[in-house]
């Protein structure tokens, strides 16, 4: 499925904007839920009032370099807010929190429909006084499937602009002696196409862009590395389908450290790692280790939403203050030499649906460590589910019930429901 434009929606209509208010919100009329929504604030001043953008309670991005600004004549600015995951169905509230002053604001919204996550891409931005003219955004495309690209602009024209060839208006306001309007390309496409207004030349402020489907990518490590540093190293809404590392590594350190989304992540004799402050792996269907190591480190660490961890002669390790092990649906160790680790001040473990142990030992290990909601507990001869606080004395090893049952283990207390 390529993207495909949903609808589109403005914060006022008439001649009049947002003045004197220490926020504005509308209604966003959306059938089904959508996979992006993009937010131009138009400011009749170059000064930035904005403190946030939300859609339906939930924060958008602040889009680096989507600002455009007019300084002479009619001053004015566009800012761009996206975000391309995590909406919700139906009709949504937009609200603009903003500094409460004269300053007249509005704001114009679009919403797309996709089968993966989305992003923003091709951003291009004119200033200052000239013609607005389409032109051509590049979606750099690899994943063979259309974007849709927009433009949004503030003008000091005493009317707004009309859309330009091959191009669609959205939305748009005449507030006398400055406007803003908003457009679409008509049809969808891949690469470089056109999109944008028609009009003679005044203050401008505009911002264009093209809106796609995450690609689906392979990053494959053969006796190689794969390595991801910075400060906020992210590697997000990528719809990865396979993270291979046959005897190499993926690693990503940073303060910031996320990985969200991968579908699979599979080391053979190779290693996956996520060092940060703030370390994250996110929705993974898939992780399995086969004499290979999967390790996050960092303060908090977070690995959630995976379906199937596993471990073959291998190791899964995660440690940090407040480490989080949640929403995982099996954990299969399978392995000779195989086990499960989360270590950490207030470890948690919780809402996995299914715990195999064969000969080894699924850890928590944590001043507040946790198991909880854990279904299907399997027994075997050999293995064991450790909690260990603090205190050694506080080791819990049990011979586990049968299958059905539940274990629920909250704050030092151990109950068979």
């Amino acid at each position: 499925m390529a993207v495909s434009h949903s609808a589109a929606s403005e914060s006022h209509t008439g001649t009049t904007g947002s003045t004197n208010q220490a926020s504005f919100s509308w209604t966003h009329a959306q059938t089904g839920t959508p996979q992006g929504v993009l937010v131009f604030v138009h400011t009749i001043s170059a000064s930035d009032f904005i403190s946030s953008v939300t859609y339906g309670g939930v924060a958008l991005d602040r889009i680096a370099g989507a600002v455009a600004i007019d300084t002479a004549g009619e001053p004015g600015r566009t800012d761009l807010f996206f975000l391309g995951s995590g909406l919700g169905t139906g009709n949504q509230t937009i609200t603009v929190n903003r500094t409460n002053n004269a300053t007249i604001m509005y704001a114009s919204a679009a919403t797309v429909l996709a089968a993966t996550d989305t992003f923003v891409t091709g951003l291009l931005i004119e200033e200052q006084n000239q013609s607005l003219t389409v032109e051509n955004i590049d979606d750099g495309s690899v994943s063979g499937t259309d974007s849709v690209r927009y433009c949004a602009t503030y003008t000091g024209l005493a009317a707004p602009p009309a859309a330009g060839t091959g191009s669609t208006l959205l939305t748009s306001i005449d507030l006398g002696a400055y406007g803003a309007a908003m457009v679409r390309e008509t049809t969808a496409g891949q690469g470089s196409r056109p999109v944008g207004f028609s009009s003679g030349s005044d203050d401008v402020a505009a911002v264009y862009t093209a809106v796609r489907e995450a690609a689906a990518y392979i990053l494959t490590a053969d006796v190689s590395n794969f390595t991801l540093v910075g400060i906020d190293a992210d590697l997000i809404y990528t719809a990865v389908t396979l993270f291979t590392a046959e005897a190499g590594a993926f690693t990503a350190t940073g303060i910031d450290a996320t990985l969200l989304h991968a579908a699979r992540l599979t080391a053979e004799k190779g290693t996956y790692t996520a060092n940060g402050i703030a370390a994250t792996l996110s929705h993974a269907a898939l992780i399995a280790a086969a004499k290979g190591t999967f390790t996050e480190t960092g303060n908090p660490a977070d690995l959630r939403h995976t379906a199937i961890l596993v471990a073959e002669k291998g190791t899964y390790t995660f440690t940090g203050n407040n480490a989080d092990l949640h929403y995982v649906q099996s954990i299969d160790i399978n392995g000779y030499v195989g086990q499960f680790l989360v270590s950490g001040n207030a470890a948690t473990l919780r809402k996995a649906w299914k715990l195999v142990a064969a000969t080894r030992a699924i850890n928590a290990n944590g001043i507040s460590s946790n198991i909880v909601y854990s279904g299907n507990v399997i027994r075997d001869e050999h293995h064991y589910y450790q909690i260990q606080e603090t205190d050694p004395r506080k080791l819990v090893m049990e011979d586990y019930p049968n299958n059905g049952q539940f274990v629920y283990y909250v704050n030092h207390y151990l109950r068979i429901l």
